[in-house]
Formats: C-alpha cells, structure tokens, sequence
C-alpha cells in the first residue's frame, strides 16, 4: 500500500493491535535544544528562539480588515464616487503642459472618433476594420514623464490606453479592457472604472449603478476579479426603498500588504508573537488550529506550526500566532477551560513564528496491545508465562536488529490520508498530480467528491455539487466547520467552475494546505521509488547513488553522487548514507537505474516536462533528500498485562466514562513531563504491583470436553493478553508506524 512493500528485515512479524486507543498513540514534538513540547508555563517569558527571524506584526490587522469590511455590509448611504472633475483638471493640466497644442488636439479629435466608433455598435465593440492605427505622442526618454502620461491620458480618456516602444515612442490607441467593461457597463460606469483603476487610492469607493441584472453582476465580479482581483475589492448591495429593490456593485482599492522582509534594526527586540503548546486528542491538528483561531479571533493562516500530527493519538507540538501575549493570553486560558479535545499551555512571548526549521524531531509512547509471536506453535498450548519468556526472547532479538540495522524510512500512511477508490488509493496525493498536470478542474473535482458509503452533511453537499454543480445549494448544506469545502465552493460560485475558476477556487484555500497536496503526492513518488531502489540493489550502496557524510538531518549542500572510490571502503559509506530526492526543481537525481526509474515515472505520469513550479498557485516546489534508512534513538520498551477490571483489546468500549481515567492519566503524565522509560530487562511499577505467574491459576481455561488445558510446564493457561509499551525518539518527518511496521503485523 501507497508503494510500501519492502522490510528491512526478513523475519516474521508479530501479530498486535496499533492505535486502540487514542491514549495508545503519544507524541511531543522536540526542539532544536533537546526540550519537549510542555503545557506548564515557564517561570518567564522568552522573547526568542533558535534562528528566529523578525516579521514585524501589523497591528490589529485582521480585525481592521473585518471592521472595514463590516462597514461594506451597513446599509447606510455612506457612498462617494471618485471626484472625476479634479481627475479632468489635473490631467488636461499635464497634457497641455508637457505636449504640444496640436498633438493635444490631435488626441481629443482620436478620442471622439473612437468613441463615437465604439457607441455605434451594440454590444459595443470595434471590428479590425474599424480600428484606427495608433496615434504618436512623440519620443519621451524620461520614465517619470513616460508615467505621468500614462496616468494622465487614462484619467481624461479611459477608452484609450498609451505604449512604450523600445525607442521610447509614446502611442495611444483604443484600451481593449475598456472594450471589455463597456459590454456589461454602462459608458459612464466603464469610464469612472477605468479612472478608479488609474488612481489606486486605498479604501477609495466606487459604485457602479445600473445592475438589476444579477447576471451582468455576476459577469462583472468575475470580471474585475480577473483582471484586477489583487488590486480591487467588489460587493454586491441590495436596498428595497418604497417597495423598489435596487442593487448595485460597489469597489474599494484594497490596502499595500506589508512585505515580511526584516525591517531596521530598531525592531529587533520588539515583541510581535505569542507562542505556545498545544495539546490535542483525538483531533486533526488543522481541526484544532480552526478551534484556536475563532477562539482568538485571528485567521488559521496567522497560526504557524512545525508540523502536521496524527488525529487518532495525544499530541503535544510548538504554535505560535502573530498577535502579542497581552491580546491572545486571556482568550487562549478561556479556550482551555472550556475544551476537551483541545488544550493550550506555556503561553510565551516571541519575535516570529514557528518553522520547520525550529523542530528536531518527536518522541513516541506507544502501546502495542494483544502482541503475540506470528508462529502459532510458539503460542498455542502456552501458559501466559511461558509466552511472556518466548515473547521476550524474540523481542530482544528484533530491537537489537532494529537499533542496529534502522528500517525503511517510508513515508506513513497518515500522509496519504484515508485509503480510497483512486488510481494511486489517495486522493490527497490524486490532488498533488491534479495540480502539477494543471488540471486545476480535475482537482477541484477530487477535493469535492463524496464518499459513496458515507450519507453525513458534508456528503450530500459534495454529491449536490457533482450532479447539479451548484455551488450555492451544495453551501447551504455543508457544514460550516468544513472550511476548505465552503472556500472552494464560494470561489466556484463567484468565478465560475472551468479551469480559471477552479485555479482561483485553490488560491481559496490556505498556501499550507496547497502544499500538503503536493508533498502527498512527490511522498507517494518517493516511496515508490525505494521500493525499486531496494528491489534492484538490495541494501548495497552501489556508484551512482546519492551519499551524504553528515549524521542528522541531510542538506542540500552536502549531498554528492557516490563514486567508485568514494565506495573503495566499505566502512566508509553504508545504506544509511544513502538519500533519495523528493522530486522538485532544485534536486538532482542518482547516476544509475534508480535515476532512469525516476525519469519513467515522471513520464507514466505526464510529468516529464514539469518544473514543479506552479505560478497560478503560487507554489515553488523546490524537493528535498530523505534518508533510505533511518534509526530511531532512545528506544525502550517492556511488556506488561492490563488489570483486570480494563476490558481486553479486542472487547474494549470506546465509550466516554469508560476512556476518561484513561487518558486524563496519561494527560497528567505528559504534563508533569514523566515518560516512563524502563529497560529491557525490568517490569513496569504496573507489572511490579500485580500477583506473579502463579496466580494464573485462579482462572482455568476449560477444553469442550470438560479438562483444564494446560501448559507443558505443567500450569494452566490464562486468557489475559500481554501488551508491549515503546517510547523512543525519531527526527521530524519520520514517522513511528513506518518503525512499527517493521516490528508489527498490520
């Protein structure tokens, strides 16, 4: 599955049951120093991290965009136009000054002709033949008064446009955009539109009047965002006065964002974010950061993390959102009072957000229930102490191995998401191809499909979206929760469902979540592509390859390709110097058969002309290097026996009253930051407090004819099952059901 076959070692697996229980699947994320992710508060505030990087705060950012977009939304009749008369004076004023008079009239005689040639169709419109050729101002070798001109002939005639040739030669003509707007507008709406445009004054307002229509509203909204969707904000406005409903479109030139370049060096000690743990259970982290952000009233893009976890587990990972402590601290305790599956804690004071860069790695605590041998005949006809000795024995080998040897660093199946009906069995990673083939509709497609054993509301939205591709009935069901389903849906009905559409629909969505799409799909490739490396090799390091030297976390810089001398020495270079590419545009691939291999996927797949760069999206695949082998650190483990009052694996209630002592226990433990870490040959304080192999005997296993069943060693059997707790440390993007799988039988 998802191109995982392959085992780093032969043997038998055992037979075992992963993520029973939320409880049964920890992990905190570690930093750059070594420190795990805690909820209790430090005794003070930091101010700053390992490399962090200064990102001034726009105060009150989101809020002020809110409030000013509330005001939008007021019925009052607060509306200006743009004072065109001034635009006039000013502009005649440039043109009289910097032209000559008979170059001036000759473009007021021009701009009435075009005009008059323009009004006489309807729609308004110029064939080839009634265009007229371009009209020279002259030869202007200063660009300041290039642009003034620009501006100038655009404010007086906003059906005409000027260009530049190489020679610095000015010439007007007909504006083609004009044309485009005065098919839907009126003449004076096209004009103020145009001249609106040219000023780019923020939070100026226009409104265009004239629009009963709702679909020349629509076609204009979709216009204006298409051309101009970076520059211009539109709304449409409804009021009934006397019983006469009117509606008109209205604009207003966005605000500059401010560019996240450092700025001078008296903003290096100001205080921009808050950080801070979050602990969550049984939750997807974006469901979680959607909690935070209504909580705290920002937008989920403003919260920066290290890394995406698993949702079926207790997991504790850095956060931070960029608002200062003293407006987030208090909203943050209160979601922390009121929430079960989500917690914050060690609330503190930063001067950036969070990276990928900041994180080493995660340590896992899991527990592995009901693990017997695979080979029924060391277990059959065992008492529990027979097969806890057998048990053990087998045990010590494989771990040995595994801290020896590592395992096959896959890419778990958490990447992938939930196995489906697709060609590749993920639709996240379908989606990843989607996009870098292009076919952003095929894409949208995917993200909206229902699942066909599924009737829940998000369900049926999707399933009205595929049978009638209407976009408002499919939003009046969904769930308001499903942010990324009610964004695409909303960019579908305001720009259409073809392709332009679809690609605006995905720029809806958060930059991080696009990205996820992709790197699910070059981790699918990757996979893949150990599979064959091994198949064709075996664990051999062979010329061609790619090498690094350095142990930790593999850099560009110093990947190399492995040459005949470079592997003289064996003990120099092992399987564990050995990296694959994730595919993107600044890697490069083996110098082998794993190199052409690389090169007939891309093809299988339509990607041989690809440069991983999707500007539409606004996306930059760079790629990066894996290790083909990793080995986890710290690793500790030991068996112990539930008490008899907890219900077995295979039985177990997932019920509330029954979960809570559970995982508020582990809770408690990861706070007081407490991992249990027993050595191989000690029992666990759970195993050291319960009755010895003997008292086994208080409960005998019957046979169908009435006699005990009982153990070569002369005891009878019991029926309690024997589970195995692991706790060890891997670096980021490295998962623990990729080490487990080694160890574990699905």
């Amino acid at each position: 599955m998802f191109g995982m076959i392959c085992f780093r070692s032969e043997s038998p697996r055992l037979k075992g049951c992963i993520k029973t229980r939320p409880s049964d699947f920890q992990v905190t994320e570690i930093n750059l120093s070594g420190k795990d992710a805690v909820l209790s508060s430090p005794d003070k505030h930091v101010s700053t991290s390992e490399t962090l990087h200064i990102i001034p705060l726009q105060q009150d950012r989101n809020i002020v965009k809110e409030d000013q977009y509330t005001s939008l939304d007021s019925h009052q009749d607060t509306r200006k136009l743009v004072p065109i008369t001034k635009d006039h004076k000013n502009s005649s004023v440039l043109l009289t000054s910097v032209l000559e008079d008979d170059i001036y009239k000759n473009i007021q005689d021009y701009a009435e002709t075009q005009r008059a040639r323009i009004n006489k169709s309807a729609p308004p419109k110029l064939d080839e033949t009634d265009r007229i050729s371009p009209l020279s101002l002259g030869i202007f070798h200063e660009k300041k008064q290039r642009t003034q001109l620009y501006s100038a002939v655009k404010r007086q005639f906003p059906h005409l446009h000027a260009v530049v040739d190489n020679d610095h030669e000015m010439k007007i003509s007909v504006d083609d955009m004009y044309l485009t707007f005065r098919s839907l507008l009126s003449e004076e709406d096209s004009d103020n539109l145009l001249r609106f445009v040219s000023r780019r004054e923020v939070n100026e307002k226009l409104d265009l009047d004239h629009m009963a229509c709702k679909s020349v509203r629509t076609d204009v909204h979709r216009l204006i965002h298409r051309h101009y969707g970076s520059l211009i904000e539109s709304k449409t406005f409804t009021r009934d006065t006397d019983g006469i409903s009117k509606s008109w479109i209205q604009l207003r030139i966005k605000e500059k964002s401010r560019g996240q370049k450092r700025k001078s060096d008296h903003t290096k000690d100001k205080i921009f974010y808050s950080g801070f743990t979050l602990w969550k259970n049984n939750l997807e982290t974006l469901d979680a950061i959607q909690i935070i952000a209504r909580a705290i009233r920002v937008q989920p893009s403003d919260i920066s993390y290290a890394g995406i976890k698993d949702k079926r587990a207790i997991t504790m990972q850095f956060m931070a959102v960029n608002q200062p402590l003293h407006r987030v601290s208090n909203l943050l305790n209160d979601l922390a009072a009121a929430q079960r599956s989500v917690k914050v804690g060690n609330l503190h004071s930063r001067t950036g957000p969070i990276t990928t860069g900041e994180l080493w790695g995660n340590r896992f605590r899991l527990i592995v229930r009901n693990v017997v041998l695979k080979d029924v005949e060391t277990t059959t006809n065992c008492c529990l102490s027979c097969r806890e000795s057998n048990l053990k024995e087998d045990l010590v080998r494989r771990i040995e191995r595994l801290k020896r040897d590592g395992f096959i660093n896959y890419f778990g199946k958490q990447r992938f998401g939930e196995l489906c009906q697709t060609p590749s069995g993920s639709l996240t990673a379908d989606v990843g191809l989607a996009m870098l083939q292009k076919d952003y509709k095929r894409a949208v497609d995917l993200i909206l499909s229902p699942d066909s054993d599924k009737d829940d509301l998000v369900n049926k939205a999707k399933r009205i979206f595929k049978e009638t591709h209407d976009c408002r009935a499919a939003l009046k069901v969904m769930p308001h929760y499903k942010v990324r389903e009610c964004a695409i849906l909303r960019a579908l009905h305001r720009h259409g469902i073809e392709q332009e559409g679809c690609c605006k629909a995905l720029l809806g969505i958060p930059h991080r979540m696009r990205q996820l799409y992709i790197h699910s799909f070059t981790s699918l490739l990757w996979n893949h592509m150990v599979t064959q490396r091994i198949l064709d090799h075996g664990f051999d390091v062979i010329p061609g390859d790619l090498i690094t030297t350095e142990a930790g976390k593999v850099t560009k810089t110093e990947v190399k390709i492995a040459s005949p001398e470079d592997l003289s020495d064996k003990l120099t270079y092992s399987i564990k110097n050995v990296v694959l590419p994730l595919p993107g545009n600044m890697v490069k691939y083996p110098e082998n058969r794993t190199g052409e291999a690389y090169l007939q996927l891309f093809k299988t797949y339509g990607l041989e002309s690809c440069q991983f760069r999707l500007n539409s999206l606004q996306l930059n695949v760079p790629g990066d290097y894996r290790r083909l082998i990793e080995t986890p650190l710290e690793f500790q483990w030991s068996l112990f026996r539930e008490d008899g009052n907890v219900s077995r694996c295979s039985e177990f209630n997932r019920g509330q009253s029954e979960t809570k002592d559970v995982e508020d226990s582990h809770e408690a433990e990861i706070n007081a930051g407490r991992w249990r870490r027993n050595s191989e040959e000690s029992l666990t304080p759970r195993e050291a407090q319960r009755p010895q192999d003997d008292s086994n005997e208080k409960r005998p296993s019957a046979l169908k004819d009435g006699s005990l069943e009982i153990c070569k060693c002369g005891i009878d059997i019991s029926e309690a099952d024997l589970n195995m707790e692991i706790s060890f440390k891997l670096p980021s993007s490295t998962y623990a059901t990729t080490l487990l799988r080694e160890l574990i039988e699905d």
